[in-house]
């Protein structure tokens, strides 16, 4: 028999401090990338997605 575990409905206060905390790091670590490529090229759009989903 297989165990379900329950599921919370919202971040405890702590893992939302985190989740900030990283999601933050993240935008910084994608910065360089941001820097070193061209605003016109494909991949810079792509990072520039991921930065503001982030």
């Amino acid at each position: 028999m297989v165990r379900h575990h329950k599921r919370r409905k919202s971040l405890t206060d702590l893992e939302r401090v985190r989740f900030a905390s990283e999601a933050a790091e993240m935008h910084s670590r994608l910065l360089p990338y941001l820097i070193a490529l061209s605003p016109l090229s494909d991949d810079y759009k792509a990072v520039t997605r991921l930065s503001l989903a982030i």
